[in-house]
């Protein structure tokens, strides 16, 4: 009888043994997944936030180019008819503020894009009319507001 139950004890022990392992290797399983886990939302995190800085450098340069391309709109109603020197400028602002609304259109969303071409053909067609009925700021203003709200509301959207 004492030798079953020494022969018990030690399957006993055996098996709290094995369990041990188990629940251990468990334990270190459940950690290893949930720290990669982690590890991927923060790598992704870090990737919308590069892409967000990225989004928000060309958004500025797009500005930049329309702002220049007012500023020659502003020039022409102030000098009335056209010289070379200013149609070159004209045309070197023109090819920048384009060429900027097309890195929007790659990297913005559809509403971004659509606002930026909206504000991008008012600030166009200022530069290119003779005289405007209205003070040049207030034409181009109301683009300019619905572009940058977008492009508000495109940055601070979360990251899928």
């Amino acid at each position: 009888m004492v030798y079953i139950s020494a022969m018990a004890a030690d399957v006993t022990l055996s098996i709290v043994s094995l369990a041990g392992v188990a629940v251990g290797g468990g334990i270190s399983f459940v950690a290893q997944w949930v720290i990669q886990r982690l590890e991927t939302q923060r790598h992704a995190a870090t990737v919308a936030e590069a892409r967000r800085a990225d989004r928000l450098s060309r958004l500025i340069e797009f500005l930049e180019a329309a702002q220049a391309a007012e500023r020659v709109a502003e020039e022409r109603a102030a000098m009335g008819q056209p010289d070379n020197d200013w149609t070159q400028r004209a045309g070197i602002a023109l090819d920048r503020l384009w060429t900027t609304e097309k890195t929007i259109h790659l990297l913005c969303s559809p509403n971004v894009t659509e606002a930026a071409h909206s504000f991008a053909r008012t600030v166009h067609e200022l530069v290119r009319v003779d005289e405007p009925d209205d003070p040049l700021w207030d034409l181009v203003r109301p683009s300019r507001r619905v572009f940058l709200d977008e492009a508000r509301a495109d940055l601070n959207r979360m990251p899928m």
